[in-house]
């Protein structure tokens, strides 16, 4: 065969492993749209407790934030009020791939909320002393945040 036939076949290989590609590419789009990981979801919370000494009432949400497949990353944030002041509170949640919260956090025990069993895990950091209540796939059902300003409790909300 000559150099042009080389060049020839190397060029239809070529054209045959990116369109492989392309189409390996849309196929998984496709499945992750049919079957979505749960892990990415984002949950809503129900906030009620104290802010400096008056009642407060809030709404929270736990976002997926894909910032590397070594871990499942959530941005979580509560917005808190009372009569006469307000609050925002953010804070990660990092997970390892086996929905284990990383070492910075310090595991409790198991617990049962309604139905739900959670595992239990503690730390402390610049938003105050928090408690997280984490069900299956990384899903936190409940969290509680006591620091010198306000002590809160944060409920999932399901969706019916």
């Amino acid at each position: 065969m000559d150099n042009f036939g080389n060049k020839g076949v190397a060029i239809v290989l070529i054209i045959l492993i990116m369109g492989g590609s392309l189409a390996l590419f849309f196929m998984m789009q496709v499945m992750n749209q049919v079957n979505p990981d749960v892990h990415e979801e984002t949950h809503n919370y129900d906030v009620v407790g104290v802010l400096y000494d008056e009642d407060c009432t809030g709404t929270g949400t736990t976002k997926y934030a894909p910032e590397s497949a070594k871990a499942y990353v959530y941005s979580f944030e509560l917005r808190i009020s009372s009569k006469s002041h307000s609050e925002t509170i953010r804070m990660p949640l990092i997970f390892t791939t086996d929905d284990k919260m990383k070492d910075m956090f310090h595991y409790v025990g198991e617990e049962t909320i309604g139905d739900v069993a959670v595992s239990v895990y503690t730390q402390e950091n610049q938003e105050g002393f928090c408690t997280f209540y984490i069900g299956e796939k990384c899903k936190m059902i409940r969290c509680t945040i006591v620091s010198d300003d306000y002590s809160v409790t944060a409920d999932i909300i399901e969706s019916s």
